[in-house]
């Protein structure tokens, strides 16, 4: 699969579907000669200081040089950082467009530009929706016969977009179905903000595993007694709304989260609680050592995920990885 040719420059907010990568690239053409800005700051345009990590990860991939200035992107501190062509020539390229510069660092308050465009960043509008939709979430006491768990892996050109591989593996009367679907990736890894990464990709695999039966997605799971299981959060997120439930909402299916990492909440006796409410939120899992946390997505209750997930890590989310690194690996 190629990966689509750019704009002639990058694009102003949203007018390429939700493209964060593309609204960093914006946001860092706007600022002007002779002045800097740090990746906190960028993060905040954004709408989530939590993104700055990711503003770094979206620069190394900028395909608009010298349109985008990655230049003049510093460190919150006021030292220069890194670059792709180096520490000096960073140092030199901005001292020759007026930005005082001693012993590495930028010190001079009218140096640093924070007049970014546009209104609310975007993470700020999603972080709103995951809490509104949170509410939505129903709750029911079920287990399903059959099993299909997803996972992505990623590969790509050094700068531009991502390709990102899902992989879908249906566990269902003992037969094992698989599909797989490429995307490009237009947002890169931002903690609590999962699902804007992968959630296209995952619908993308399961439309194509639905295609196989002559079916659509929401049929395929009435049908087959179905339940999702995802490599990620469900209710277990600081908004209680993770990508397995994002996912589950966005599609009408039922969702089981099954995270490697605790996002929020405390453990107590193999459950975990949120600390300010007390609210359950899910279960542990712990299988040859590791531990997993296990929480609705949609549709489901706690006893419901615990008594679905109950022995061991999902052998449709083994498979799932397996299959997406494999692909990955094959095609990068």
């Amino acid at each position: 699969m190629s990966l689509p040719s750019p704009p002639d420059k990058p694009s102003p907010p949203f007018s390429r579907g939700g493209d964060i990568y593309g609204y960093v690239w914006w946001l860092v053409s706007s600022v002007p000669k002779g002045k800097v800005t740090t990746y906190g700051d960028v993060a905040r345009a954004l709408g989530d200081l939590i993104a700055a990590r990711a503003v770094g990860v979206a620069l190394s991939r900028n395909p608009y040089v010298p349109k985008v200035p990655c230049h003049r992107v510093i460190m919150s501190d006021g030292h220069v950082g890194g670059d792709a062509l180096g520490v000096q020539k960073k140092i030199e390229m901005l001292k020759e467009e007026g930005v005082p510069i001693v012993d590495e660092m930028v010190k001079v308050e009218d140096a640093f530009w924070r007049s970014f465009p546009g209104g609310p960043g975007p993470l700020d509008t999603v972080a709103k929706e995951q809490v509104e939709l949170a509410k939505r979430l129903r709750r029911k006491d079920k287990t399903f016969s059959c099993e299909i768990g997803v996972d992505a892996s990623y590969y790509g050109p050094g700068a531009g977009y991502e390709i990102g591989v899902a992989a879908a593996v249906m566990k269902c009367k003992g037969e094992i179905r698989q599909a797989i679907a490429r995307e490009v990736v237009t947002s890169p890894y931002i903690p609590t903000y999962f699902h804007l990464r992968e959630a296209p990709l995952i619908y993308s695999a399961l439309n194509n595993m639905a295609r196989e039966f002559g079916k659509d997605v929401l049929s395929l799971f009435e049908d087959m007694d179905a339940v999702l299981l995802v490599d990620g959060d469900g209710i277990m997120h600081p908004r209680h709304f993770g990508l397995a439930s994002s996912v589950g909402y966005n599609l009408g299916i039922p969702s089981i989260g099954v995270a490697k990492s605790l996002l929020t909440g405390k453990i107590r006796d193999g459950e975990v609680v949120d600390e300010k409410s007390g609210e359950l939120l899910g279960s542990v899992l712990e299988d040859k050592g590791k531990l997993y946390y296990i929480s609705p997505g949609n549709g489901l209750s706690v006893d419901s995920v615990t008594e679905q997930v109950k022995s061991s890590y999902p052998e449709v989310l083994k498979r799932a990885h397996h299959l997406c690194t494999v692909e990955g690996h094959v095609d990068s």
